[in-house]
């Protein structure tokens, strides 16, 4: 079941991982409801005054008449009220996400929207620079500001829409390639399958919770996947990271525009595709007409991208692995933020959850992996096949 979507505004990580599936679970709109209008400031949500004045000082030309706070998450979003328009900023918090970091995220956006990439364009400021540094309570925090794009976010479940998907995601890396943009990251096996283990460690041997499946499990991908990518007929270069049906726009043209380049890389293209496959939820526990219609969905998508550049076979076979790469990369992310969103995910039920997640598609890739420890079809997998949240 999908969640119901509004006509709603949004930019490039307006959106946090948490956040949007919070709203999901509730199968409401992807937009603050009513009443969620975050207008009041929060302890560490700057004032909308400080912020138009933010804006007016360091954007050229804005002509701000106002701001407002639109929603608190990871990142914080303001709608800034121009003459020219809407237009967006986003506050990252400085946990991780360096001033250098995010102006190469931003030049890379910038390069890929001037080539004809549909997606949020950051705005430049009147140093030069697209990231500014915003005077908070708690230190300097990232500050971009973004052009405004309108459509519709939505959760579409035809073999349709999967091929426009799959194109767009096809043209980005095509565009990529053409303009030669490098993403401030590089991401090998070992980024992918094991480094999030190692971050997750330390924290989770403190609070007594289990890894070792989820471990066995990483280790046994990567055994896998090296000698596919050794071949060197696997694509590699920019990646978006975490490109799945809500990080999209619908327009009514048709455009799909991409959002949220935060988790972007360099490295195998085969993850982006196999974040696409996480998110139809084609597992081994599907059966008969629905496994049915999520196999056309995961065609479609693959002769969608075809459409924009070449995939090899060695592609479609490391797909079905990076969903557990991206999966698993979510355990660092979880540490990452734990001071502001809560360690919610770093409990042992969540660790057996994600384990019998990653079962279900372990047993995929046949894999010599015992996973005898895990129900064939998990009650909590329906949910998972059909949004995709899986054990998040």
């Amino acid at each position: 079941m999908k969640p119901t979507t509004s006509r709603r505004d949004f930019l490039s990580g307006a959106l946090s991982k948490t956040g949007a599936l919070a709203l999901a679970h509730r199968g409401g709109s992807f937009g603050p409801s009513s009443g969620e209008r975050a207008d009041a400031p929060s302890d560490s949500a700057p004032r909308a005054e400080s912020v138009a004045a933010f804006v007016a000082s360091r954007f050229a030309g804005a002509a701000v008449q106002r701001a407002e706070l639109y929603r608190v998450s990871i990142n914080h979003v303001y709608r800034v009220h121009c003459e020219q328009g809407t237009r967006w900023l986003r506050l990252s918090r400085a946990v991780d996400r360096s001033v250098p970091r995010v102006e190469t995220e931003l030049r890379v956006l910038a390069r890929l929207t001037a080539a004809g990439l549909a997606a949020p364009r950051p705005i430049e400021g009147v140093d030069g620079h697209f990231c500014q540094r915003f005077a908070a309570a708690e230190g300097a925090r990232p500050a971009a500001l973004f052009e405004h794009v309108e459509g519709e976010q939505d959760w579409p479940s035809d073999p349709a829409a999967s091929s426009r998907l799959g194109h767009t995601l096809g043209r980005m890396h095509a565009l990529a390639d053409t303009t030669g943009v490098r993403a401030p990251e590089h991401k090998d096996l070992h980024a992918i399958f094991v480094a999030p283990i190692e971050v997750a460690r330390a924290e989770l041997d403190e609070q007594g919770v289990g890894l070792d499946r989820i471990e066995r499990i990483a280790r046994a991908l990567y055994r896998f996947c090296e000698p596919i990518l050794d071949r060197g007929r696997a694509g590699t270069g920019f990646c978006h990271g975490d490109f799945h049906p809500g990080n999209v726009l619908w327009g009514r043209d048709g455009t799909v525009s991409i959002l949220d380049f935060d988790w972007c890389f360099d490295g195998p293209r085969a993850l982006d595709l196999g974040i696409h496959r996480k998110a139809i939820g084609l597992t081994s526990s599907l059966r008969g007409d629905l496994r049915d219609h999520q196999t056309r969905r995961w065609r479609a998508f693959l002769d969608g991208y075809r459409r924009a550049r070449p995939i090899s076979e060695e592609d479609e076979t490391l797909a079905r692995a990076m969903v557990l790469g991206h999966h698993i990369g979510f355990l660092s992310f979880a540490i990452r933020w734990r001071e502001i969103e809560g360690c919610v995910y770093l409990t042992d039920r969540r660790m057996r959850r994600m384990a019998e997640f990653l079962a279900l598609w372990i047993r995929e890739l046949e894999l010599p992996v015992d996973t005898s420890w895990a129900p064939a079809n998990p009650t909590w997998a329906l949910g998972a096949a059909s949004t995709g949240l899986g054990a998040r």
